[in-house]
């Protein structure tokens, strides 16, 4: 049985997502980082890839980035860019790009699942990536950056999940990179994130889609024993196909 968990967001001011939006980490070199945070103060690359804040010369390793990262969260929540949620929450995120559309459910997954093998992982990774991730989310205090997750289709989910867009208005609506959609709905009923995590919860095992940044979870949970949830995105397969 995996551990599945709302969780208090930290998230953009509806009228800044766009521009607070960005293209994963991970996808870009510190050139192109710099050049896509131009003229952009709120772009979460100053978090995510806070070096392009510090001279030329500091190694993207160097403890000055973390430190920034940190700094850089902090003055975003100050400043109400972003905002933190006063209660534990599940999330609804679609995308839509060239026509077709994943929907998943945003929570926090327990740690512990990807020793116990719940949550399965599908490839190894670097093991200097892995500190890197670990070093940005001890500085910050926060999961940083998502993990991607699969599960098998359920019904049920699919049911409240699409009741629940029908009847709610999305909290963001735009357009981003690559003339991407996103639509993002907060499920604030307690009964509808209970019903959804007794669900997830009879699931015996998630898969882990993408690795890039995060079987770092496991070497996490050995630097920092008092963190136990990371955030995870989690499609259901037929989206994934």
């Amino acid at each position: 049985m995996v551990n599945i968990q709302p969780f208090k967001a930290i998230r953009p001011k509806a009228d800044l997502v766009d521009q607070v939006a960005s293209l994963p980490y991970d996808v870009m070199n510190r050139k192109e980082a710099e050049e896509l945070v131009q003229d952009n103060p709120y772009s979460y690359l100053r978090i995510d890839r806070s070096e392009v804040d510090l001279p030329e010369v500091t190694d993207v390793y160097a403890k000055e980035v973390y430190q920034k990262a940190a700094e850089t969260l902090g003055d975003f929540l100050e400043k109400g860019w972003l905002q933190k949620e006063s209660r534990e929450k599940f999330y609804i995120y679609e995308l839509t790009f060239q026509g077709r559309t994943q929907t998943g459910l945003v929570v926090a997954a327990s740690v512990n699942d990807y020793e116990e093998n719940r949550i399965k992982k599908h490839e190894f990774t670097r093991y200097d990536k892995e500190i890197d991730r670990i070093n940005h989310m001890d500085a910050a205090d926060a999961t940083t950056s998502p993990i991607f997750l699969t599960y098998r289709d359920e019904q049920a989910i699919d049911k409240l999940v699409d009741t629940w867009k029908e009847q709610h208005e999305p909290i963001y609506d735009f357009e981003s990179y690559y003339e991407t959609t996103h639509r993002v709905w907060v499920i604030e009923e307690d009964a509808v994130n209970e019903k959804i995590q007794e669900l997830l919860f009879a699931k015996d095992h998630l898969t882990q889609m993408l690795a890039d940044k995060d079987t770092c979870t496991d070497n996490y949970e050995n630097e920092k024993q008092e963190y136990q949830k990371t955030i995870q995105q989690l499609i259901t397969e037929r989206d994934v196909l």
